[in-house]
Parts: C-alpha cells; structure tokens; sequence
C-alpha cells in the first residue's frame, strides 16, 4: 500500500496537472452553458473534487496509478455534456480534443521526466508535475486559440445528422493511441510513448482543420446555389415587371391618343347641357381606364420587384398582407443579398399561410432603420402549427433535411454582424433579422 506522504503528493500533483484540463474544455462553451455563472463554477468546484476523492480511494486502495485516471473520463464528461447547451455530437467531437491534449501532455511530461532524472515512480514525482505544468504553460495559448477557433466553426455549422456520426473518427483514432500506449506506463518509458501521442495530436489536428474545411466548402457551395437561384428568381421578377411597365406605356400610349376622341364627345355633353349623359359617359369611362396604379414601398426597384411579385402572390392566394417598409431607397446591404432575404422570408410565409384556413390567414412584414446604421426587417405570418425542427434548427417541409432558406437567412445575417431568429406562438410564425453592416 502506498505510504501516507506519498500518497498525498499524488493527490496534490493530480489536483494541479488535471485542473488545467477541466478548465480549457469548457471555454468555447461558456456563452452555450445551461446554467447561471455562478452554478457553473460550483458545478466545476464539485466536479473535480469528486474525481480527486474517488482517485484518492483508488490510490489507497491499492489500485495502480494509470487505472486510478481512468475515471476522470466519465466523472469529467457526464456533468459537461449535461451543462452544455448544443449538440451532443458537436460536444463529443470536441471533447476528445481535450481528452489528447491531456494524454499529449502527460506522456511528454513523464518521458522529460524520465530522460533528465532517471527512471523513478514519475507520476508522484515533483519533476514530474513542474515539467507537466511548464509544458501547459508554453503551448496553452496557441492550443486556446486554435481549440475556440475550431469550436466557433464548428458551432456555424447547422448539420445534425453530420455531427451525429463524424465524433466517431476522433474517438476512435483516440482509443486506438491510448490502447496502444496504456501498457507501456508499467514499463520504462520510451520515446515511442510521446512520439505516438504527439502524432496522436497531429492527426486530431488534420481531422478537425479537414473537417471543418470541408463542411464549410460545402456550406459555400450550397449559400452559392441558393445565391444563384434567388438572383434567377429575381431577374425573372424584373423581367416580369419590366413587360408589365412596357405594357402600361403601350397602354398610356393608347390613351393618350383616345382621349381626344373622349373630349369632344365631353365637350359635346358640356355645349348642349347634357349633365345626365355626360356624368353616366364620366362613369363608363372610368369604369374602362386601366388600372395605373404601383406600388413603391422602399423606393428602391429591385426591392419594390420582390415586394410587388410576392404581395401579387398573396392577393391570388387570398392572402391579406401588410408591408411598412421604412429604410429608404438605398439599403444598408447590396441589393442582391438584401432581395434573396427578402425573398426567403416571404416564400416562407406564403408556404405556412398555404396551410391555414381561408379567410384566417395574413402576413406584415416591417422593415426599418435604426439609428441609420442597423437594418431590422420582420415578418409575420399566420401559421397553424409550428415548423418541424430539430437541435434548433427549422426542417424543411418540401425536402428531407434542414430548410435551405432559413439557412441562406442566418448566413446572410451572420455575414453582416447581425442575428436571424425564428419563432413559432399561438398560430403565428415569428421572423426576425436583424443587420448590422
């Protein structure tokens, strides 16, 4: 059994070397925590002292060193994966990075440890500790940096059936290494053992530079198509509006040339006072006249195209809708951009009024500027039930998997500093962006 003084500068050095660790994987995850500051920090006081106890009992009991952190693995994961607020697979996936920084760490720590002073019982050693914790200190900031960076990509991504199953070849890449290395920790430590594990780190840093590339590739690609569609859309609405503007010019036209025609036949009623004919030949005439009438809510003709083309739509679907847009004609964004948000807000308004009784179904849409400098634009629409989602993020009702135009509508905000947010309540459907570019 291991005598008392050693036993307690196990603790003592287990307690220093794993509190370092336990801190680092909840920091990109600190604006997702699920509970109040302050219950966060007690959480994590009572979270390492029950594995330092529990390894404590190990030690005493006679267990060897190398078991006795096998429980931090659960003990550490199941209050952190209870805590954080995000996708369990996007938890996983990241938390087995800090898993191999520690086992990086630990293996170089005891291989220095060794090569300087010896073969000895390294893991009690104070050698042991100070060469653990300067090898935290010197590569901690660049491991932070790239661990929140890597994080932040990953928390872009809106991909749940992803992240469901990639965890898989971290962990499991992870597990072969510490399989491999676990024995040799009996034995004296060789190069093999930080060698493997520094490779072990460099393979996690291939997977996740090369998984997040290649999602946000694709991610690229899709915001492209979807970019593409909404702008052949909207050349289409221009063209449209273009042959209606041609029309009424033909029509003007032909007005223009009848009306000396309608100013005898007034001038006639006038000479012989004819009021009753005249006034019936006033009211036929402008039962005929075309309708000239345009709407311009913005100001701005491309803007105006999308806002006629879907407020036309909604009148054919017998769909009240009310536009208030207060920005101006020149918009806070380009054009393009500024009328695919608009667009995927309004189809997917009249898609979810579609489903709704007639007669109990409308859409307002407002759009303003704040302080001149924020684009604030929501819509609302009737909506009888609430969209299907899954890990917060809206499903699609045309296409198996995420809806591609609230996704075009977050990264279009999230491009210009700004915040998309979707809200179903009593039989309405809440839209809101905001933008600040």
């Amino acid at each position: 059994m291991i005598a008392f003084s050693a036993l307690g500068r196990s603790i003592l050095i287990e307690c220093l070397i794993t509190l370092p660790f336990h801190l680092f994987a909840y920091v990109p995850f600190w604006s997702y925590k699920r509970l109040p500051t302050f219950w966060m920090v007690v959480l994590l006081a009572w979270t390492h002292l029950t594995y330092i106890s529990l390894y404590s009992l190990l030690l005493y009991a006679g267990l060897p060193l190398k078991n006795c952190r096998i429980i931090a693995i659960p003990i550490y994961a199941i209050p952190f994966f209870l805590s954080v607020n995000i996708e369990w697979g996007k938890i996983l996936f990241l938390y087995v990075f800090t898993m191999d920084y520690m086992m990086v760490t630990r293996g170089c720590a005891v291989y220095l440890e060794q090569l300087f002073f010896g073969p000895s019982d390294s893991y009690l050693s104070w050698q042991f500790l100070c060469f653990c914790l300067a090898l935290v200190f010197l590569t901690l900031p660049f491991m932070l940096k790239y661990f929140c960076l890597t994080a932040k990509n990953i928390f872009e991504i809106h991909a749940p059936q992803l992240w469901k199953r990639i965890w898989l070849l971290p962990v499991f890449t992870s597990a072969l290494v510490f399989a491999y290395t676990f024995p040799s920790l009996d034995n004296e430590v060789r190069l093999l053992l930080p060698l493997s594990r520094l490779v072990l780190l460099v393979c996690m840093f291939l997977i996740y530079y090369y998984i997040t590339q290649t999602v946000n590739q694709f991610r690229r690609q899709l915001e492209t198509e979807e970019r593409i569609r909404h702008l052949e859309q909207l050349t289409s609405i221009q063209a449209d509006q273009y042959g209606l503007l041609l029309s009424r010019i033909e029509e003007t036209r032909r007005a223009r040339h009848d009306l000396r025609q309608h100013l005898r036949v007034i001038q006639g009623c006038i000479a012989s006072r004819d009021f009753d004919s005249l006034s019936e030949y006033v009211k036929i005439l402008d039962e005929r006249l075309p309708a000239l009438v345009s709407y311009s809510w913005s100001g701005n003709p491309a803007v105006d195209a999308v806002l006629s083309f879907y407020a036309q739509k909604a009148a054919d679907a017998d769909i009240d809708i009310e536009i208030l847009f207060l920005t101006g004609p020149e918009p806070l964004i380009p054009e393009p951009e500024l009328c695919i948000l608009l667009g995927n807000l309004l189809e997917n308004a009249l898609d979810a009024c579609s489903a709704a009784l007639p007669g109990q179904v409308g859409i307002r849409v407002c759009a303003r500027k704040i302080n001149q400098k924020i684009l604030s634009i929501t819509v609302d629409n009737t909506s009888p039930a609430p969209p299907a989602g899954e890990q917060g993020v809206l499903l699609s009702s045309k296409h198996p998997g995420t809806g591609i135009g609230t996704e075009s509508i977050r990264i279009i905000a999230e491009r210009y500093n700004g915040d998309a947010r979707f809200e179903w309540k009593d039989g309405v459907f809440y839209s809101s962006v905001m933008l600040n570019p």
